[in-house]
């Protein structure tokens, strides 16, 4: 094991299956700080025997164990709740105890099982087999064994005299796994394995190259349509961008669901797994998690500065109105869906404006208007006054805060 990995506390996940029982061999044998973690997920009769002999090789050599063999419900597929109980239990541990993470003694045959499942699958992926370092949910997980197979582990464990179980769900056929693992892996010796490990290699060399080729169009979580259009596999571009920039994963039906709205709509905002997606007139990107509405009533002027505009008694005309005391007090809020305001041919629909002035929806979300006491709408910033305010005298003005406008306002 790397000298970094051998120095740190570690828990390690053990079965009781010959690829566990030698990795915490091996890790005990080289003086490790370990404690180790057991799930009996009671649907074998033989998994009792299976935490026997994990637990006594504890005992034997004085390592702290941890079971996890409570009664559970589960609904849909039975791996994938597995999963996520085991390595729910696992960060548990890892945290009460403060321990760098957890060992798995995932190996080289796993490693290939992997890839020919994610290839007969025909999946999208931005790595090919098994990492020998991944963060799930913020628990690291650490594989040490990927360049043993699993021959390799059985025969540590004969030539080290270290009992182990044989779970017999493994020998049947009934999960996908099994009948790669039986009709492929089975059948291959140890140079067709290395062989498929450097092909793997390969396949995830030019994956990492792509992946520096899409980063390289995304600043700020933010992409320019002119690079969008450019790209020629646009598909694995957004998926890596959903990934890279709010850590979630897209199938590919939501995927083009998203392509269509970028090539069908000028502009459009929406809700990717709670964060908003916005698509202006000439980006798209991720704006954060949620509308922020905010009121603020003024009952007399005064210079005011929020994270959506400021007050200010200078500035451009078109931010600028004309208050009289009978216009107090004054109500400064972001722009809702309906509002108008009357000029001097009409009232113009707010988001008439915003759609003429080429506003991104992200933007209008936080546009701010300005109310008088009786409700009206007095003064859009970018706009300008409604019809009873129109005077070149302004003595308050109201300036939306983003960057051009900030700049904007710096200069003046």
């Amino acid at each position: 094991m790397d000298k970094n990995i051998k120095e740190l506390p570690w828990l390690i996940g053990c079965s009781g299956g010959p690829d566990s029982m030698a990795l915490l061999a091996m890790a005990r044998s080289l003086n490790m700080r370990i404690m180790v973690a057991c799930v009996n997920y009671l649907k074998r009769d033989s998994a009792t025997r299976d935490v026997r002999i994990v637990k006594n090789y504890c005992q034997k050599y004085h390592i702290p164990f941890f079971l996890l063999d409570k009664p559970y419900e589960y609904v849909g597929n039975f791996q994938a709740f597995a999963r996520k109980y085991r390595y729910d239990f696992f960060r548990e541990l890892v945290d009460k105890y403060a321990l760098a993470g957890v060992l798995i003694a995932h190996h080289k045959d796993d490693l290939i099982e992997t890839y020919i499942m994610q290839k007969d699958k025909n999946l999208e992926v931005d790595y090919y087999g098994l990492r020998k370092e991944v963060y799930l949910d913020g628990l690291r997980v650490y594989r040490p064994l990927l360049a043993y197979d699993k021959n390799d582990l059985e025969n540590y464990c004969l030539y080290h005299r270290i009992k182990y179980g044989i779970d017999e769900s493994n020998l049947s056929d009934d999960y996908a796994r099994n009948v790669v693992r039986h009709n492929m892996i089975s059948k291959m010796d140890k140079v067709a394995k290395d062989e498929m490990v450097i092909k793997i290699n390969e396949e995830n060399i030019r994956l990492a190259k792509r992946k520096d080729y899409f980063a390289s169009f995304i600043h700020d979580n933010k992409f320019a349509l002119d690079d969008y259009w450019i790209i020629e596999d646009k598909r694995a571009f957004l998926r890596y961008y959903f990934a890279y920039v709010s850590k979630c994963h897209l199938s590919n039906d939501h995927i083009e669901d998203i392509m269509k709205k970028i090539v069908q709509k000028d502009t459009f905002l929406l809700d990717i797994k709670g964060n908003l997606f916005n698509k202006s007139y000439k980006s798209c990107e991720i704006v954060g998690n949620s509308r922020q509405d905010y009121n603020f009533v003024l009952q007399s002027y005064c210079d005011l500065k929020t994270p959506y505009f400021m007050v200010s008694n200078k500035g451009r005309n078109i931010d600028g109105v004309s208050v009289s005391e009978d216009d107090f007090p004054l109500t400064i809020c972001n722009a809702k869906a309906g509002d108008k305001i009357k000029m001097r041919f009409g009232h113009k629909k707010l988001s008439r404006f915003f759609i003429d002035r080429k506003i991104s929806l992200i933007d209008r979300l936080t546009w701010p208007v300005v109310k008088n006491r009786h409700g009206d709408i007095i003064l859009v910033p970018g706009l300008g006054c409604d019809e009873a305010h129109y005077t070149l005298n302004h003595n308050l003005f109201v300036i939306k805060l983003d960057n051009n406008l900030k700049e904007k306002v710096d200069e003046s």
